[in-house]
């Protein structure tokens, strides 16, 4: 079921749907958590993160851009 703020996105271990938000997700199937880290396409730093009335965006101080999730590159992590 797909409820609004959660977003999908594919577990690195098995492919199979995560369900989270923000930069935690969690795979049913691997029963792991991970936190997901954002990296700028351009440059490969770490941009800041800017949320405001529920959207979140980032903005790499490198490239003075503003940044979507979908343009960056993405580190996952297991916690």
């Amino acid at each position: 079921m797909f409820f609004k703020g959660v977003e999908k996105m594919e577990c690195p271990l098995c492919g199979e749907s995560m369900n989270g938000r923000g930069s935690k997700y969690y795979c049913d199937k691997c029963d792991l958590y991970y936190r997901v880290k954002f990296i700028c396409e351009k440059c490969g730093n770490e941009p800041e993160e800017i949320s405001s009335c529920g959207a979140v965006n980032y903005f790499c101080d490198t490239c003075k851009e503003l940044k979507s999730r979908k343009q960056m590159k993405k580190e996952f992590i297991k916690e």
